[in-house]
């Protein structure tokens, strides 16, 4: 009996995190109520001129593909934005 519970759990828990694993990712992408971001840590050195602790901007999509696209050009936007402050 406990097996069997356990089999459901397992099952559970299987169907729960199925396909997880073979989500892209990027380490700036972010997910928060239905909607994609970028999310990054302003360096310390630079937090003064920039003004902020850390850039969030919405991504405008829902769709996990759009979002790894779109990201790419947010990153190097914001990365653009560091440089200009150093």
């Amino acid at each position: 009996m406990f097996f069997n519970g356990l089999d459901i759990l397992c099952g559970t828990l299987l169907w729960y995190t199925r396909g997880m694993e073979s989500m892209a990712k990027h380490p700036r992408l972010h997910f928060r109520n239905g909607i994609y971001y970028i999310l990054v840590k302003v360096p310390e050195e630079i937090r003064s001129v920039v003004g902020k602790s850390e850039i969030k901007r919405s991504l405008g999509t829902k769709d996990h593909k759009e979002a790894l696209k779109k990201i790419s050009l947010e990153s190097v936007k914001v990365d653009e934005q560091f440089d200009r402050a150093r």
